[in-house]
């Protein structure tokens, strides 16, 4: 059985909806999570498959914690509680093109 890539499915929907509609506007977005996704070389990957779509525009979400109350409901420990994303300015600049 062939191992599939983590975001396989993402990615083939995106080139299908590129594909079957050239002409409407895509926004992407990726929320930037701490030690996740929040290195240069991450938000750099993504913003070059982007790029050179047509009609597509590429935007980073800043962390939130608009979901701690959920973990709370659950009783559950929220191990993000006082995180704050510094590097948010710099991985701005990488998709500024």
């Amino acid at each position: 059985m062939k191992k599939k890539k983590v975001n396989e499915v993402i990615l083939n929907n995106f080139k299908k909806l590129c594909d079957q509609f050239p002409e409407i506007n895509i926004i992407v977005r990726t929320p930037v999570i701490l030690d996740f996704n929040d290195s240069n070389e991450a938000i750099t990957a993504i913003a070059n498959y982007v790029k050179d779509k047509p009609n597509v525009r590429y935007e980073i979400l800043p962390y939130h914690r608009l979901g701690q109350p959920k973990y709370e409901y659950l009783v559950r420990k929220y191990s993000l509680e006082g995180v704050k994303l510094d590097g948010e300015k710099d991985l701005r600049k990488i998709i500024e093109y």
